[in-house]
């Protein structure tokens, strides 16, 4: 129930999933810069920024169909290629596309935000009291963004947009080990 979700040390630890989720997510504000920034066009950009639509949309369907058989995969799939999204996103000096393809994979850690974030609430607390305990954890996903939009536009000012992806990859790879650590607990 409620009242035992926010005293429960998981609860706290799910609002950290949703603020590095959502803190990861809004790089997309920054993708098309970087990408303007190795040597592409405005164009090539728009076209990354498409291809992480794209991942968004395959990512929020698929991720609820792999949910619905485990909750672990889900998370692994999201982080992980998210992960291996970035990791494209920083070859992609090499060519146009290892950019769309690490904008795509990254699409689906941008969609691990909301299904991810709602479907471990689910899945820790069950469905008794969900909406009040989701609309905490929301909260995080709120500040989060409002925070890290303007986090990350400074950053940019200072650092050179590899350390920032390099950054995403560790937000994500914390983000996974977090959405272990929260299903091992519930098991038990």
């Amino acid at each position: 129930d409620y009242t035992v979700a926010i005293k429960a040390p998981v609860f706290y630890v799910l609002l950290v999933f949703a603020f590095f989720m959502i803190a990861v997510s809004t790089l997309n504000l920054f993708l098309p810069t970087y990408v303007t920034s190795v040597g592409f066009s405005v164009e090539q950009s728009a076209f990354v920024a498409s291809a992480i639509m794209l991942g968004v949309t395959i990512g929020k369907v698929a991720l609820g169909s792999i949910n619905d058989r485990s909750s672990l995969a889900g998370v692994l799939t999201s982080t992980g290629l998210g992960i291996l999204g970035f990791v494209f996103l920083l070859l992609g000096t090499a060519g146009m596309i290892w950019m769309t393809i690490g904008g795509f994979l990254f699409g689906w850690a941008y969609a691990g935000v909301t299904v991810e974030t709602a479907l471990l609430v689910r899945t820790v607390f069950g469905t008794k009291d969900y909406s009040k305990i989701f609309s905490n954890i929301s909260i995080a996903l709120a500040l989060g963004g409002a925070i890290m939009a303007g986090a990350w536009g400074y950053l940019a000012d200072f650092l050179n947009f590899k350390i920032i992806l390099s950054i995403g990859i560790v937000l994500l790879l914390i983000s996974g080990l977090i959405g272990l650590y929260v299903l091992r607990v519930n098991k038990n």
